[in-house]
C-alpha cells in the first residue's frame, strides 16, 4: 500500500542537524515509530511530500531547509525583562527560574507562545522564543514502518 492522503503512516527516523552524520537531535524507533496520518498537518510539508508514493519498507533520506522547516532564525524572537516585570507577567509559579527552562506566555489577544530561558542574571532575564531548530537544517534518514487504511488496526 503506498503512502498517499488520510494513510495512516508510521516510520522510524533520525534527526540531525548539519549533515546526515551530524549532531543527532531525534531518533525514533521500529518499535516506538512516528505515526501520523498523511496529509493532516501533523507533519512539515516537505517531510510528507518526500514520503508521498512510498510503501513499507522503503527507506528515505530528506534535506529539508529553515525556510521549510522552522524559519530562519530571528534575533528579534528575544525578549529582556527584568525579574520583577517578568514576574508581573507569568506570576509567581515559575519560582524555580534557570536557564533552559521552558516558558509558555500569552500576549494581549490570546496568543499561545513558547519560550527558553536563555540568560538569567543580575535581574535580568531574557526569553528566546524561535522554536529550538529554527535556523536549522534538518537531515532525516529513515524507513517506512508501516502504512494502512487510518482506523485499521495492525494485523
Amino acid at each position: 500500500m503506498k503512502i498517499v492522503k488520510n494513510k495512516y503512516v508510521a516510520v522510524e527516523y533520525e534527526l540531525r542537524l548539519d549533515a546526515f552524520d551530524g549532531e543527532l537531535v531525534e531518533e525514533t524507533r521500529e518499535n516506538e515509530p512516528e505515526e501520523f496520518i498523511f496529509g493532516q498537518d501533523q507533519m512539515l510539508d516537505v517531510f510528507e511530500n518526500q514520503l508521498k508514493g512510498k510503501e513499507k519498507g522503503d527507506t528515505f533520506k530528506i534535506e529539508i531547509p529553515p525556510e521549510n522547516a522552522f524559519g530562519e532564525y530571528d534575533p528579534d524572537a528575544q525578549l529582556e525583562f527584568t525579574e520583577t516585570e517578568f514576574m508581573d507577567l507569568v506570576g509567581d509559579e515559575m519560582e524555580d527560574l534557570e536557564i533552559g527552562a521552558f516558558i509558555p506566555m500569552e500576549d494581549d489577544e490570546g496568543n499561545q507562545y513558547d519560550g527558553i530561558i536563555t540568560e538569567y542574571n543580575d535581574d535580568r532575564i531574557v526569553i528566546d522564543f524561535n522554536h529550538p531548530l529554527a535556523g536549522e537544517t534538518l537531515y532525516f534518514r529513515g524507513k517506512v514502518v508501516d502504512v494502512r487504511d487510518a482506523g485499521e488496526e495492525k494485523n
